[in-house]
């Protein structure tokens, strides 16, 4: 009897652990699907690769920035869909995918590139994703697609150096140039301006008794005048 107790005892404790098991299996299992369900509707780019370096996520935000990108990433990528991203390589858009793998591999903490890819750009980042074991599991990649942004840097870059030039020719230049905004008020006035109405302050103040040739930038053109 005393044995038959023991193994009812044993049997008892393993099918509470047994139930403890479950109970935490589902815990976590709800909490993933909790995680899985935020990023499903994140504005962010997010996907999930594997240790091999397989897409098993992508979150719908994701799949339609590579949908409005499948056009120009074809032309570097011929077999790529977006439809087809999650179990598809992670490492198919790096140049050397068997480098970018090991790179995964190796991955330990964050880290963050900037890409060309098919005439856009786009900045990843990748994060290990580590169980509380401090096993690997995979590895996080948010995308940014900065094509937009990149491009009207450097249209203002181009326009900057355009004004840059027009400056420097009219600050060379022989003529008396002043500029006026809309409003008016004086942005800019070349060498050649400022030196004709320093030699003149004083005639000009018979006029205008406040008026002073250094501080002439930033005031109203209507300085010029007496009402």
């Amino acid at each position: 009897l005393l044995a038959i107790k023991r193994v009812q005892t044993r049997l008892g404790f393993e099918f509470a652990e047994t139930v403890r098991r479950a109970n935490e299996s589902e815990r976590l299992r709800q909490i993933s699907e909790r995680i899985k369900q935020a990023l499903d509707v994140a504005a962010a780019n997010v996907m999930l690769a594997d240790l091999d370096g397989k897409v098993v996520y992508a979150n719908q935000s994701c799949l339609r920035m590579f949908e409005a990108a499948q056009t120009a990433l074809r032309t570097k990528l011929p077999t790529f869909y977006a439809a087809d991203v999650i179990g598809a390589d992670a490492c198919q858009f790096h140049p050397d995918a068997r480098a970018q793998r090991q790179f995964l591999t190796d991955l330990r903490q964050a880290h963050s590139e900037q890409m060309e890819l098919g005439g856009r750009t786009f900045r990843l980042g990748y994060n290990p994703v580590i169980d509380a074991s401090g096993q690997r599991l995979g590895t996080v990649i948010e995308w940014l697609d900065r094509t937009d942004e990149v491009a009207a840097a450097e249209a203002e870059r181009r326009i900057a150096a355009a004004n840059a030039q027009v400056k420097q020719a009219l600050d060379s230049c022989s003529t008396n140039v002043m500029i006026a905004d809309a409003n008016n008020n004086i942005i800019y006035t070349n060498k050649a301006v400022d030196d004709m109405l320093a030699r003149n302050e004083a005639k000009l103040r018979q006029a205008l008794p406040h008026f002073d040739a250094r501080q002439i930038k930033g005031k109203n053109f209507d300085v010029f005048h007496k009402n």
